[in-house]
């Protein structure tokens, strides 16, 4: 278990929408154009960050937690076991130097959970963090879980294959 702080992206975010998603993995593609061109979060100009790559093992812990929010009926960066993102990481031993997360509930669409995730200042520099390399997403009907890492060292890359 690293002792590096942890990121959290806490607001809570609560709005309905009766779009339909193409589901997590479209997440990516936006999170990664978004981060190819800058984004002015809040009143911050954030520059250009390095895409990201899928993390299996990150979006096994983001699917965990949304099912888990989704079943029992709460919504939290923390588990009913009181583990944040960083504990849930370590339990599926993804080795971690930063870690962080996105949560919401209440979107049916990829394109409106992003819009409330960019809206949001702390959310949108989460999306934008420089020091993560990784990602993986999750939906449970809606709640929504993303995860961002960057693994502890070089080797780390190697922890999905």
């Amino acid at each position: 278990m690293s002792n590096l702080p942890y990121i959290f992206s806490s607001l809570v975010l609560i709005l309905f929408s009766i779009e339909t998603t193409e589901g997590p993995h479209l997440l990516i593609k936006e999170i990664n154009s978004i981060r190819t061109h800058g984004y002015l979060c809040g009143s911050d100009s954030l520059p250009v960050a390095d895409t990201l790559i899928w993390s299996e093992k990150l979006a096994i812990t983001a699917k965990q937690h949304a099912q888990d929010m989704h079943d029992d009926g709460y919504f939290s960066h923390y588990n009913r076991l009181n583990h944040d993102v960083g504990q849930r990481a370590d339990s599926v031993h993804y080795e971690w130097n930063q870690i962080g997360e996105n949560i919401a509930i209440g979107y049916l669409s990829d394109y409106d959970v992003m819009r409330a995730w960019l809206e949001s200042p702390e959310h949108c520099e989460m999306i934008m963090y420089p020091h993560i390399s990784e990602m993986g997403a999750a939906r449970v009907g809606d709640y929504w879980v993303v995860n961002f890492g960057k693994p502890d060292s070089v080797l780390g890359l190697e922890q999905d294959k």
